[in-house]
């Protein structure tokens, strides 16, 4: 029995370890791919795309849409409750 017990824990310790060294390496593995070489070329600056101005009217909808997903299923649970 002893000898599960310690498996278990050894198994749960290697685990802990092997999730560690992995979000590590994914850390280190996303800085580095995220170094930009400095760009020093005077550029003008273009406006922003017109995608900018759709945010908040597509951010409504879909909060609407959330709600009304979440009111048919609580009248759902509600009818088979009663049933």
């Amino acid at each position: 029995m002893d000898g599960k017990i310690k498996h278990k824990n050894t198994m749960k310790r290697t685990h802990k370890l092997k999730l560690k060294i992995s979000l590590v390496i994914l850390s280190v593995y996303t800085a580095i791919a995220q170094g930009q070489p400095s760009f020093t070329n005077d550029v003008e600056d273009v406006p922003a795309a017109p995608i900018d101005d759709w945010v908040m009217p597509v951010m409504g909808i879909a909060i609407l849409l959330i709600v009304s997903y979440f009111r048919k299923k609580t009248r759902l649970e509600r009818k088979t409750a009663q049933a």
